[in-house]
Formats: C-alpha cells, sequence, structure tokens
C-alpha cells in the first residue's frame, strides 16, 4: 500500500509525535510511505521517517502525475492546498482522507468542491458533531481518532519519584494540590476555578493549585503555583498533583486530562466541556454546576479508587490503541 501525505506549513504543529508514530508503523506493515513537503523545518522533522520526501505540486496534472509516478493508492491531506491534490486523487480514482478538519478552512470554497474530500478525520466527539453541522451532506465519513497518550511518557510516579517531583516543586507532604494542565484562557475557565480555589481555601489551609503552562501574573496569591515546563518534565509536574480540575464548557478533545489519567491522577471536568470520549469513567469525575461543591466533594473522595479507575479507563487512550485505528481505517479506504 502506497500512502500520500500532503503537509504544508503549520500542519506539524503538536502531531510531530503521532505523525513519526503512524509513519513507522504502517512502515513496518508494509506500506510506502510518501511525503508531500516543501522544504523546511517540518520536512526535516519527518523526512527520517518516511520512505520519500518531495516538494508538493503546484496544479491538479502535475499531482496527477505524482500520484501516477508514485503509483499512490490512498491520498492523506493533513495541511496545504488540500482542494488541489483532492481534485488529483478523484481523477485518479484514489481514496483521499481529509485529517484534522475543520471547517473555517473550507471559506471560499465551492459547496461542490467540498465533495470531494472524502473521509475526514477528527480528534474528538465535539468537532466530529461540529463537522457534521457545519458541512451537512457535504463530506463522506467523519471518523473520530485522537491522538492518543504516549505511554512510554505517561505512567504512574513511582512513590520515590512522587516525593522528589513534589519537594522539588516545594509542596509539603500534608497539602493537597490541584491542578490545572491548561492555558489561561477565558473559554477555559480559569478565572472560574482561581475564585472557587480561594474560597476553599478559606477553610481548608492545606490546599495548593498549580498551574502548569500558564506562568502569568494574574496565576498569584496564597497557595498557588504558576510554572511552565518542557514536554519531558510534564510526567513529574503532572504526577505531582493529587488532583486535576478542567473546567472549560468549550473544549476538544482533552490531552491533558488523557495524561493525567495515565499517571493515575484522577481529573474532574465540566459536564458541559465537550469531554465525551471520558464519559466512560463514571459521573464522579464529572460535575454539572457549582464549581466550588464539586471541587470540595472531589478533593474530599476516596482516591484510591478514583486512581485505579483512572489508569484502567486510560489504556484505552492509548497512542498503540489509536495507530491501530488509524492503520486499519487506511487500509480499509485504499482496499476499497
Amino acid at each position: 500500500m502506497h500512502i500520500l501525505f500532503l503537509i504544508e506549513g503549520r500542519g506539524v504543529g503538536g502531531n510531530e509525535t503521532l505523525l513519526t508514530s503512524l509513519f513507522q508503523k504502517l512502515k513496518g506493515e508494509g506500506s510506502k510511505i510518501v511525503l508531500a513537503c516543501p522544504p523546511g523545518k517540518a520536512r526535516s522533522l519527518l523526512s527520517p521517517h518516511v520512505s520519500v520526501a518531495l516538494s508538493p505540486a503546484k496544479t491538479i496534472q502535475g499531482w496527477e502525475r505524482l500520484l501516477k509516478k508514485e503509483e499512490v493508492h490512498l491520498t492523506v491531506l493533513v495541511h496545504g492546498d488540500i482542494v488541489q491534490l483532492a481534485w488529483a486523487s478523484r481523477k485518479r480514482n484514489i481514496p483521499s482522507v481529509w485529517m484534522y478538519g475543520h471547517p473555517y478552512w473550507l471559506s471560499g470554497w465551492e459547496r461542490e468542491e467540498v465533495k470531494i474530500l472524502g473521509t475526514l478525520i477528527t480528534h474528538s466527539c465535539a468537532q466530529s458533531r461540529y463537522l457534521a453541522n457545519q458541512l451537512m451532506d457535504l463530506c463522506g465519513e467523519i471518523s473520530i481518532l485522537p491522538n492518543g497518550v504516549d505511554q512510554k511518557s505517561f505512567y504512574p510516579l513511582s512513590d520515590e519519584e512522587r516525593k522528589k517531583a513534589r519537594k522539588a516543586l516545594g509542596f509539603k507532604d500534608n497539602e493537597i494540590v490541584l491542578g490545572y494542565p491548561a492555558r489561561g484562557t477565558e473559554y477555559k475557565r480559569h478565572r472560574a476555578l482561581l475564585s472557587s480555589f480561594n474560597e476553599l481555601r478559606k477553610r481548608q489551609k492545606n490546599l495548593r493549585l498549580f498551574f502548569l503552562g500558564a506562568n502569568s501574573k494574574e496565576f498569584t496569591g496564597a497557595g498557588v503555583l504558576s510554572r511552565n515546563f518542557a514536554p519531558d518534565e510534564m510526567r513529574a509536574a503532572l504526577g505531582a498533583c493529587d488532583l486535576t480540575v478542567f473546567p472549560a464548557e468549550e473544549e476538544g478533545y482533552g490531552c491533558a486530562v488523557a495524561e493525567s489519567l495515565a499517571l493515575g491522577v484522577p481529573a474532574l471536568m465540566n459536564a458541559k466541556g465537550g469531554h465525551a470520549e471520558f464519559q466512560g469513567l463514571g459521573r464522579d469525575f464529572f460535575y454539572k454546576k457549582g464549581l466550588t461543591s464539586a471541587l470540595e466533594k472531589f478533593i474530599s473522595s476516596e482516591k484510591r479508587g478514583l486512581q485505579k479507575k483512572a489508569i484502567k479507563f486510560s489504556q484505552s487512550l492509548s497512542r498503540d490503541v489509536n495507530l491501530d485505528r488509524y492503520s486499519h481505517l487506511f487500509t480499509k479506504l485504499a482496499k476499497g
């Protein structure tokens, strides 16, 4: 099976690890991976993991010639001028997949052009509903395939590792640390969390609020710590928390939620937040209204049971599981 991936500019983004893992898996299964990507950072990062790396064609006819030369069976449109490649794929009767498709990329396109996009892949249930609503009957199948958690990087800390991590961050043994691994933006509702924390700390002085990656003057006050971390530091930082909190009312796939669960750190999520992928955890991990009272109840809950449930559930979120789903979908489409 020969698969061509079109990736231009910011198409790699935070998906570098997923794409390299996906390329390695597909090559290991015998597929030829053709990367159409202009010279630059993205190509440098990805080209060691593919069979052939070349520059994208500039016209539909150019794409047709390239597809014929490389004997491509499936095109994967990640980012760039995906319309031309989609048209060329259609003219050569090659199935196409639009990876990470989002309706705002469609502005200015003709309705008939949307129909050529074939199968769409999106990260979350919330995004899938949004796409279906925006595109109506114009697109083909919408497949939900999260990036998944790299469980070689995110797994529970040992008692010794956790003790060391908490000491390095200045947390005392008797303190309860609430982690917030998200950006400080309005729709994430970080101010509501800060307000609820300040209210609770009046009654429970051993509470700490830990903003991971939200280093801002806004996140200050008694019991509050705010700090940025490099990717290879996140396991220790997140694993130092007793709980994590996600009060957002609008959210796609919660990568930070999945990483928290993989570490065995229970996560409290807003039931309105689009976290449909995690509903299988049960109602103990969600609240519908009243963040302060929900936090107070969550803090007083029996932690060991929640930790075991978090770790067990996280197995279904692993990157390996989702790579298998990608492989299965690509094979099914290529074989028709």
